[in-house]
């Protein structure tokens, strides 16, 4: 299968395959020299760590999930892995899809989080089917609420999970709601 890439101003962001995801888990030298990136040491963010090996599994087991599940962050200048983010998979019956992301400590606060999310959303926009992107997060997390409100996701309030909330982005309807 041929990569599916979206490029932004600093980042590659490329779909995750059976194949990448699995020397992601298993072979990260593999890994670095398949993607040609550098991994580093502070791979993979704490909030991946258990979600790649479930992403992998789903992969081989399905490969037309690629671009559905998680994508990987790259800085292009470096070619240095520094997040990953994606979606829970195609949209359900009612064209609602979840997306999620993490970022590694040493790229905080630089925007590369927002950039990629927002590509990520562009992506969406092209899909068939999918009329909502909803994200959770834990009440805690001022740095993913403010890039889910930079990205134009408004808040709905209280998730399934207790100390999480949740966010909604309408697709399609040139209506967003803004950064506030």
């Amino acid at each position: 299968m041929k990569s599916l890439v979206v490029t932004t101003a600093r980042l590659d962001l490329i779909a995750a395959t059976s194949a990448s995801s699995r020397a992601d888990v298993d072979d990260p030298e593999s890994f670095s020299r398949v993607l040609g990136i550098s991994i580093p040491v502070d791979w993979p963010p704490a909030e991946f760590i258990d979600a790649r090996e479930i992403f992998a599994r789903s992969l081989e087991r399905n490969p037309t999930l690629t671009g559905w599940l998680h994508w990987y962050w790259i800085l292009r200048e470096d070619r240095v892995l520094i997040g990953s983010g994606g979606f829970g998979g195609t949209p359900d019956q009612n064209g609602k899809v979840e997306i999620g992301f993490s970022i590694v400590d040493s790229y905080h606060g630089k925007g590369l989080a927002t950039e990629a999310v927002k590509a990520l959303l562009e992506w969406i926009e092209d899909q068939q089917g999918v009329r909502r992107v909803v994200a959770a997060t834990i009440t805690t997390n001022n740095a993913s609420r403010r890039v889910l409100r930079k990205c134009g996701f408004r808040l709905l309030g209280p998730a399934d999970d207790p100390g999480t909330i949740e966010y909604e982005y309408l697709v399609g309807t040139g209506d967003r709601y803004g950064t506030v």
